[in-house]
């Protein structure tokens, strides 16, 4: 990888963190391209563990579900694992097991082994209590689904 390409994947993950932190920060819901870039951003494992992160600091109201959910529903399907399994954390976290089902569902139908929404949906089906999984997205994980 050469220089100028280093620097472009730091401004692009840069700009794709600040993506995450402006919609969470938002009480709109994002329009059409607004709805890709976030889409395509959640793709990075990175931005995703970031976005689950801050859904994890309480700061947002309802921990934004409203976002993810209407991010999973306006996705193509390729893309919507990701953004459904965040949607699916945010309730979870937020209390509400049914709507976290119904987004950790739709993530394993666009992609059966995607990883985190497999465990996300072996914690939720075990009963595991939300604030359990407070260490998700922060490194923190297997302290947070061991202990």
């Amino acid at each position: 990888m050469c220089i100028r390409d280093r620097s472009d994947w730091a401004e692009q993950r840069g700009r794709d963190l600040r993506t995450v932190d402006r919609w969470m920060a938002s009480s709109e819901l994002p329009d059409t391209a607004d709805i890709a870039a976030l889409g395509l951003a959640l793709g990075d494992l990175d931005i995703r563990d970031h976005a689950i992160d801050r859904i994890n600091s309480g700061d947002f109201e309802g921990n934004r579900t409203d976002l993810w959910i209407w991010l999973a529903r306006h996705l193509e399907e390729e893309l919507v694992a990701p953004a459904a399994t965040v949607a699916g954390f945010a309730a979870y976290r937020f209390g509400n097991g049914v709507l976290a089902l119904e987004a950790l569902e739709l993530a394993l139908r666009a992609r059966p082994n995607y990883r985190l929404a497999q465990m996300l949906m072996a914690a939720l089906q075990a009963g595991i209590p939300p604030g359990t999984l407070a260490g998700i997205g922060s490194g923190k994980a297997s302290e947070a689904l061991d202990g």
